[in-house]
């Protein structure tokens, strides 16, 4: 058998790093592209999943938070309202849930799953109250009214 030669390593992956809606590559130049979803349908499906999950999870409203808050974004904008709608339309959601017991789930998931993966200023400035009033909204507007 002939000796092998070793192969070279694989291009490292880009790493986009966001600052005012640019993305800035770590790596130049860019090595590899990556299809990825809009940013605003991502958004869409973050309050589709605060609504409809069946397992409330944190990291949504958290998400939700960080996106409305940093980046300026209408979650009541019409087009917006009616991209939340088509995915809550595809089957298999589970009914739009806001209930308080709903809150007070994600009240109790703060300590446990929230606090260990942020830094101390990002889990102090979270409101989850008024995230979770704007997901109400976004309820009450895709149900209209």
């Amino acid at each position: 058998m002939p000796p092998t030669t070793p192969r070279p390593a694989a291009p490292a992956l880009q790493i986009p790093t966001f600052s005012n809606r640019r993305i800035h590559y770590i790596f130049r130049p860019p090595l590899t592209s990556v299809r990825c979803i809009d940013a605003t349908e991502a958004l869409a499906e973050k309050f589709r999943a605060a609504l409809t999950r069946r397992e409330v999870a944190i990291r949504d409203f958290y998400d939700i938070a960080h996106v409305v808050k940093n980046l300026g974004v209408r979650p009541l904008d019409d087009d917006f309202l009616e991209m939340i709608r088509q995915k809550l339309a595809v089957p298999g959601n589970e009914a739009i849930n806001v209930s308080q017991d709903r809150l007070s789930q994600l009240r109790a998931q703060l300590d446990g799953r929230l606090k260990p993966v942020l830094r101390r200023k990002d889990f102090e400035g979270f409101d989850l109250d008024g995230t979770f009033t704007v997901v109400r909204q976004i309820a009450r507007a895709v149900l209209g009214g």
